[in-house]
């Protein structure tokens, strides 16, 4: 990009392995382990954490956000060792990271790797933006194998932004199969429609499994040795009673904080299994509401402020008929241990809903596809759930703003309460979804994504230099067409 469009990178979060890189062709690039960011730690002359004049009209400006990233400090949890009042002084430390940034190095463009998702990340995000620098960050998406889309913003909405801008302006035979083929599996039965990354996920569901899986790994005597190494291990989880910065655990200790989430896990899926209900009347108006797998960018920060999931259920019962039911069903991962799903759900997540009139869980066994076809509309934050919802006919609801098929024919994305009763009012009086819409958003999907990775597991037959090549021609092309930069 410095050679197409002399751009000249200033500040660049980095980890060792591609710090070298980075110093090869930018040797005045300002390079930043995001470890020592969580620790606080500046590189160099320049101290970033120094008081960057945060006052109350500040505060008051990222009140919001604070509530989102206290939320989002959950994956740098060990399970119950980040109190309120920590994770308030973290934040604090962060937003003061963040304008330091901002007045030192004066960026006119972030680029993010993927949707800022991980504390100092988004708030750094947050602060840029507020302060009208531009953004682009990728999203990856497994619909149609692994494609990118380009946000400017979390909760944009790349496939109208782009309006008649497309990356490729043909489908080629190889992808409208796929897309016919993904369509008819989410309108079969759901042993077909499961998603391959869920797939995976499940046949990691057994607890014994995993257990025997890590032992197996510590029986080679020099990983057992390594456990032990913090040097050897570059893991952040806030232990109750240490300070953040002094985290830094090794593998040893963090195997036991896994174990011990597995048996939260393990009574968390009991108390699940003792509210849920089978007394669920099909043949009764009812909605569904799938649950998301938390903690995850997916609601954090893709949902804003209905990453707290409750909220969406409560605004819901409000603004619906008694005589309609809310049928919520907990997300399957949610209780996968090699997962971390006991630092974002409580038992009193269940005791509420269970309490909440008119509100039934759904046993975990229960067909996903059952549900959909015998609701009356589908409510989630930015599930696939709604997504498969259309592909049956079936109208969907979305709080979250960065649902990426919210521009699809049936979609009501709503914010607020207004927003939500229009909604209900127009599925009210009949709701008409084209049996081709879908394929006609997935073909668009198609045209405005590209076939680029952020992850190397995803890379498969992709060499490193054409994935680089790839994504900075869409980088570029972006920028022209959206930015309308030369």
């Amino acid at each position: 990009m410095k050679k197409r469009l002399n751009w000249e990178p200033r500040y660049w979060v980095c980890t060792w392995v591609t710090e070298g890189k980075i110093l090869k062709h930018f040797p005045d690039c300002y390079t930043h382990y995001y470890l020592s960011i969580i620790k606080g730690e500046s590189v160099g002359e320049l101290d970033l954490f120094a008081p960057a004049g945060i006052d109350e009209d500040l505060i008051r400006e990222y009140a919001v956000e604070m509530d989102l990233a206290m939320k989002m400090m959950d994956r740098l949890d060990s399970g119950d060792g980040f109190s309120y009042n920590e994770r308030k002084f973290f934040f604090l430390k962060l937003l003061n990271y963040a304008h330091n940034v901002l007045s030192k190095f004066e960026p006119e463009l972030a680029i993010f790797t993927e949707i800022p998702h991980h504390v100092a990340q988004y708030v750094l995000y947050v602060v840029l933006k507020k302060n009208g620098v531009k953004t682009l960050m990728f999203k990856p998406n497994t619909t149609l194998g692994v494609r990118l889309l380009i946000y400017n913003d979390i909760y944009d909405d790349p496939i109208a932004t782009m309006g008649q801008f497309k990356f490729s302006q043909e489908v080629d035979s190889h992808a409208k199969t796929a897309i016919s083929e993904f369509i008819e599996s989410k309108r079969g039965d759901y042993s077909r429609g499961i998603p391959d990354t869920i797939k995976s996920l499940h046949n990691q569901s057994s607890q014994t499994r995993a257990v025997f899986a890590t032992l197996k790994r510590l029986l080679n005597a020099m990983a057992f040795f390594r456990i032990f190494d913090k040097s050897k291990f570059s893991t952040v989880r806030k232990l109750r009673g240490v300070p953040l910065e002094e985290s830094e655990i090794n593998k040893a200790q963090l195997y036991w904080l896994k174990w011990k989430g597995f048996r939260k896990q393990k009574k968390l899926r009991r108390k699940y299994d003792v509210y849920s209900t089978y007394d669920i009347n099909f043949d009764e108006k009812f909605i569904y509401i799938p649950l998301h797998y938390q903690p995850e960018r997916t609601t954090s920060p893709d949902g804003g402020i209905y990453v707290e999931q409750l909220i969406m259920i409560q605004l819901l019962r409000s603004c619906l008929p008694r005589e309609v039911t809310l049928v919520v069903k907990e997300h399957k991962s949610q209780f996968i241990p090699k997962r971390e799903g006991h630092l974002s759900r409580f038992e009193f997540h269940y005791k509420a809903l269970k309490e909440m009139s008119g509100v039934k869980l759904a046993p975990l066994e229960t067909d996903p596809f059952v549900l959909l076809d015998k609701c009356w509309f589908v409510a989630t934050v930015v599930g696939t759930a709604g997504l498969e919802a259309i592909a049956r006919g079936k109208p969907a609801i979305v709080f979250g703003g960065g649902c990426w098929y919210r521009s699809l024919e049936g979609v009501f994305y709503v914010k607020n309460r207004r927003e939500l009763k229009v909604a209900i009012d127009r599925i009210i009086n009949g709701v008409v979804i084209q049996e081709d819409s879908v394929k006609e958003f997935m073909m668009e999907f198609y045209q405005k994504s590209f076939a680029g990775v952020i992850l190397p597991t995803f890379r498969r037959n992709q060499t490193e230099e054409n994935n680089v090549k790839l994504m900075a021609d869409s980088v570029e092309k972006y920028v022209r067409h959206v930015f309308h930069w030369v």
